[in-house]
């Protein structure tokens, strides 16, 4: 597996819910090699996901369980994926409350103060479809 931290040009780390902690890890854009340009990459898990220049870490099997779901919908060409069975799938992943969401909270809620929301984890445009539906945003163009 390539080393997604080479070149790390900011990161960050603060504490989360639960007593965790969530990195935010920003990579130089541009450039030759491989920074997957316009590409959106992650390990099995969805522990860290590489969108375009920037890097997302995701604390808390509820909040990878989503990041996972969202990405395989992705993947095989669904563009958006329902609220109601995202929370499902972060049920389902256990009772703890370790990443600061309680069952039957919002999609909002289990990504409470986490910079991939509204960055890489975006809204579905109500005129588009049904409203409360989630996906992974377009990486911004390198420049």
């Amino acid at each position: 597996m390539a080393n997604l931290f080479a070149g790390v040009r900011e990161a960050g780390v603060r504490p989360a819910a639960g007593g965790s902690t969530e990195v935010y890890v920003v990579l130089p854009g541009g450039g030759s090699g491989p920074k997957a340009k316009g590409r959106i990459r992650a390990g099995d898990d969805a522990a860290a996901v590489k969108w375009g220049s920037v890097l997302f870490a995701f604390s808390g099997p509820r909040r990878r369980a989503v990041v996972a779901e969202l990405l395989r919908a992705r993947e095989d060409g669904y563009r958006w994926v329902s609220q109601e069975a995202l929370l499902e799938i972060a049920a389902d992943c256990g009772g703890r409350d370790d990443d600061g969401c309680r069952r039957g909270a919002r999609l909002r809620d289990l990504f409470r103060d986490h910079p991939a929301w509204g960055t890489l984890i975006v809204p579905g445009p109500s005129d588009h479809g049904p409203s409360g539906c989630y996906g992974i945003a377009e990486p911004p163009a390198a420049g």
